[in-house]
């Protein structure tokens, strides 16, 4: 059987007409995945560095003494704002997540053997040998 030469088609690397679509749209609405993850992860950091018990502090000291009630019903508020918060985050995370694959295909790993597909010597000279697959 013999191989015939491929012609025609669309180029090695070229996306779909599909995702082709999904990047046109991204562009078309300023959407940048990439970016969006790092403000959620920006976002997420400052979150975390905010010390959430001074702010809670700071709110039943603004309350006068003997008011447990309204100290506990903002207690309850503010946990509920922080919980809403987080989920907002990870929804937002998780969509950009699935569309960056779009504009940022993931990289295939690649596996390094030494010398006829042996262990890697560092003990002294080694040599890298870079093989794309067919």
């Amino acid at each position: 059987m013999t191989t015939r030469k491929k012609t025609g088609g669309r180029k090695a690397g070229a996306p779909n007409k599909k995702t082709q679509d999904v990047i046109d749209k991204l562009e078309a609405m300023e959407c940048d995945p990439i970016e969006g993850m790092a403000r959620i992860a920006l976002q997420a950091e400052r979150d975390a560095s905010t010390s959430f018990k001074s702010i809670i502090d700071g709110m039943n000291e603004a309350i006068t003494e003997g008011d447990e009630d309204i100290q506990g019903l903002l207690n309850s508020i503010f946990s509920k704002h922080v919980k809403e918060r987080r989920e907002h985050l990870m929804l937002a995370g998780g969509m950009y997540k699935e569309l960056a694959q779009y504009v940022a295909p993931k990289r295939k790993a690649i596996e390094m053997t030494g010398l006829d597909g042996g262990d890697i010597n560092v003990d002294g000279k080694f040599v890298i040998e870079i093989v794309r697959p067919d």
